[in-house]
């Protein structure tokens, strides 16, 4: 009687972990608009500023790195992009307008009329 008792209670607790983990890996396997949906929140589709890295050639997207509201973030993440690849083509965008863009060479120039 004892052995039958162990072996039941085993079977509770092992039916109740894998129900658990079916339930947690379902979670997390899900797509983030279904993840959205079981939290209760609908997921933000576009924002204000994209860091992009592009190949050697500037014609394609490698990779999409962030999208981010705030413009001092989106500038902080824009130099930490720079300083995590030295030498990628990266651009920070807001809409249509490129605000950064590591392919472009920016010089100091001289003021037309300086502050005598």
């Amino acid at each position: 009687m004892a052995k039958f008792w162990k072996a039941d209670l085993f079977a509770t607790a092992e039916d109740d972990i894998r129900q658990f983990g079916a339930a947690l890996s379902g979670l997390f396997r899900a797509a983030p608009g279904a993840m959205a949906k079981r939290v209760g929140i609908t997921p933000r589709r576009a924002f204000a500023h994209r860091i992009d890295l592009w190949d050697s050639s500037g014609e394609n997207i490698v990779d999409h790195l962030a999208e981010i509201e705030d413009f001092e973030l989106a500038m902080a993440t824009f130099r930490a992009a720079c300083e995590r690849w030295p030498g990628a083509n990266i651009t920070l965008q807001a809409g249509a307008t490129v605000i950064e863009d590591t392919r472009r060479v920016r010089t100091a120039t001289a003021a037309k009329y300086p502050l005598a």
